[in-house]
C-alpha cells in the first residue's frame, strides 16, 4: 500500500493548509477576544493584552506539525509507503509517479483511490501574489495583521478567516457572491 502526496507533508489540504490551521487561528483569536472583552466580567482582570501574530502562527504550525507527524507514524505502523510527489494514470491499474526528488517510478495496484484535495481558483484580472492578494493558504500564514480584509467566496476557510478578522479587531467582510464585487472583470 502506498500514498503519493505532493506537499511533502502528510495530511492533505485540510491538515496542512485548510481546516486545522484555520481552526487553530480561530481558536487562538477567540481566546484573545475573550481576554479583551469577557474576563473582567468574570472577575479576572488582565493587564495589557497584545496580539503577537508571530507567536500565534508558530502555535498554529506546532499543531499542524504534530498532527502530520501523527499521520506519518500511523503510516509506518500500518506499513503504508509514503511517496512525496505527484502521479498520473498510465494504465488501467497503474500510475506513473513523479517524485519530489526528481525520480520516477511506476506503481501497480488492483485498487487506486484518487484524493486530489483542493486548490484556489484564480479570478481573471487578479494576480495572486500571497502578499496583497492571498489564497486561504496565504491567509493562514500572514506575517502581519492587515487593517482591512475582503474575503471572496463563502467556503469554510474563508468564513473562518472573517471570524478571525472580527476577533482580532481588524475589518473583515465576506462576499457570498463575488460576481457582485468583480462583475466587471
Amino acid at each position: 500500500m502506498a500514498c503519493i502526496e505532493k506537499r511533502g507533508a502528510l495530511g492533505g489540504t485540510c491538515l496542512n493548509v485548510g481546516c486545522i490551521p484555520s481552526k487553530s487561528l480561530l481558536n487562538n483569536s477567540h481566546m484573545y477576544h475573550q481576554i479583551l472583552h469577557d474576563t473582567k466580567k468574570r472577575g479576572i482582570e488582565v493587564g495589557d493584552v497584545t496580539l503577537n501574530l508571530k507567536q500565534m502562527m508558530a502555535a498554529k504550525s506546532t499543531s499542524v506539525d504534530g498532527l502530520t507527524k501523527g499521520v506519518e507514524f500511523l503510516f509506518k505502523k500500518n506499513k503504508v509507503e509514503y511517496i512525496p510527489g505527484t502521479a498520473a494514470f498510465s494504465g488501467e491499474n497503474e500510475v506513473k509517479v513523479n517524485r519530489i526528488d526528481g525520480d520516477q517510478q511506476t506503481l501497480r495496484a488492483k485498487n487506486i483511490i484518487i484524493a486530489t484535495g483542493s486548490e484556489a481558483t484564480p479570478f481573471p484580472g487578479l494576480t495572486i501574489d500571497e502578499k496583497k492578494v492571498v489564497t486561504s493558504t496565504g491567509a493562514i500564514a500572514l506575517d502581519k495583521v492587515p487593517k482591512r480584509m475582503v474575503v471572496i467566496g463563502g467556503g469554510i476557510i474563508g468564513l473562518e478567516m472573517v471570524r478571525f478578522a472580527e476577533k482580532d479587531k481588524y475589518r473583515g467582510s465576506a462576499d457570498r457572491d463575488s460576481r457582485d464585487l468583480f462583475g466587471h472583470v
